[in-house]
């Protein structure tokens, strides 16, 4: 398999030194054009991929500038094409910036084995996927002077330790990165629960006009941030009523059935529909771990 195409999508009504680039149909990135930088939001899943969408930028004019990379978080979809700006031979050397916390996961055991396993499934399609750590690491917060904007990391953990959302306030934007998406984002434990929940109150708290999200093509409104609230507001609603009936936990992974709650009934038609997976399997996937997630934290925060 060929790496997943990488393609510009029309900015439309956006702030015209804004630039998405798709990445198949697994995640969106993005470019900002300043007055002092060539800003990369998110790397893709590969260096091919991350080439392509440079080849793109500059087809459009915009590598007059210096270039600025800046990870959301550590995930493979979002920095496996690093390596193209800080690898020892990078053809396109520049600084990339990304949380310490976000780096310690990059550089984990966990990491490398899913990277090497997902290589060996799918030969050819993320073969020059590689894990090049940012540069530039930053504990908490930390705002960018790019000249006409300025850039702000806003905290936002929840669904992986570490990431950040970008706030830009002379437009009001937000790039959400994973913090976000559509139809529901993934949470992988227990204690990530009340900590995502957080970060969507923090997002929301800024008053963004445009919200720009890896995982919900064609969405520019915070309403997805909205939907993502409600969705673990019903959560948590159905678990405790479950949890106050008596009921245990199933050991089988149908807790969907269990909650009489599919994927389906949870989030709108329309944001199923706007998925950027070609199936559905990875939302059922992260529908089914929130719940078994918040059926136990439930559980830990009524015996403390």
């Amino acid at each position: 398999m060929p790496p997943p195409p990488v393609s510009l999508v029309p900015p439309d009504h956006l702030d015209p030194r804004i630039r998405i680039l798709r990445c198949g149909s697994i995640v969106d990135t993005f470019a900002l054009v300043t007055d002092r930088y060539l800003v990369i939001i998110d790397t893709m899943v590969s260096e091919d991929t991350m080439l392509a969408g440079i080849q793109l930028l500059a087809d459009q004019g915009l590598l007059d500038r210096p270039l600025l990379v800046l990870n959301t978080h550590g995930d493979w979809d979002h920095v496996c094409g690093n390596g193209i700006f800080c690898r020892e031979d990078a053809p396109y050397p520049a600084p990339v910036i990304g949380s310490e916390v976000a780096t310690e996961l990059m550089l984990s055991p966990d990491a490398s084995t899913f990277l090497d396993a997902l290589k060996a499934e799918h030969p050819g399609e993320f073969d020059t996927a590689n894990i090049w750590p940012p540069t530039i690491r930053f504990r908490e917060y930390l705002e960018l002077d790019c000249g006409d904007l300025s850039l702000e990391f806003v905290p936002t953990p929840g669904h992986r330790p570490g990431h950040s959302a970008l706030w830009i306030p002379e437009l009001r934007l937000l790039f959400a990165g994973d913090a976000a998406e559509s139809p529901l984002p993934f949470v992988e434990d227990p204690a990530s629960i009340p900590v995502l929940r957080a970060s969507f109150e923090r997002m929301l708290d800024l008053d963004p006009d445009v919200v720009l999200y890896c995982h919900a093509p064609g969405r520019t409104d915070p309403g997805a941030i909205r939907e993502n609230i409600a969705y673990f507001d019903e959560l948590e609603r159905r678990c405790r009523s479950f949890l106050a009936a008596g009921n245990r936990a199933p050991g089988h992974d149908d807790l969907a059935t269990a909650l009489d709650w599919p994927l389906e009934k949870a989030v709108s038609s329309a944001a199923l529909s706007s998925s950027q997976q070609p199936e559905e399997l990875f939302y059922q996937t992260a529908h089914q771990t929130a719940i078994r997630s918040m059926l136990a934290w439930l559980k830990g925060t009524a015996t403390e």
